[in-house]
């Protein structure tokens, strides 16, 4: 199993180049996250909404940068082909799940932000620096699974 990333497009204002999972701001004719997370899936990656099984939300958290996440979590179906919007993704990429479980592919780096300094998890791999909310959710999900084995790290 592999999950899907983007790698932002450059332009102007914040998270600019950044990974990240497909998605944006809650429009005013989204009936909630799940409704924001599939339009965005659409406009981004031309992923049709039914080719999405919704299997569920993970917490939803403030970031350090004033956003508010709300994780939607689904299930794509393998024949759907992704026709990206090259003006807001520069690269689709997946993440097989073995990368995302081996506890040597982490790394816990310092950041300044606003004055003060925080370790932020990153996430290398292929040429890509996954880290910030995207790889704090990422992380969460991991030590979820990791929560019932012997402490990886």
């Amino acid at each position: 199993m592999d999950l899907v990333l983007t790698r932002r497009s450059t332009y102007e204002g914040s998270h600019s180049g950044q990974v990240s999972f497909p998605g944006g701001r809650m429009e005013p004719t989204d009936a909630d996250a799940v409704a924001t997370a599939l339009r965005e899936a659409e406009e981004e990656l031309g992923i049709r909404r039914a080719a999405v099984e919704v299997i569920g939300r993970l917490d939803d958290m403030p970031t350090i940068t004033g956003y508010h996440v709300a994780p939607v979590v689904g299930l794509l179906d393998p024949a759907c082909e992704l026709t990206p919007d090259l003006r807001e993704v520069a690269r689709v990429f997946t993440l097989p799940l073995e990368v995302l479980l081996a506890p040597e592919a982490w790394e816990l780096r310092p950041h300044q932000y606003g004055g003060s300094e925080y370790k932020i998890w990153h996430l290398p791999y292929d040429g890509e620096d996954i880290w910030g909310v995207t790889a704090f959710i990422l992380r969460g999900m991991v030590e979820t699974v990791w929560a019932g084995e012997p402490s990886p790290h």
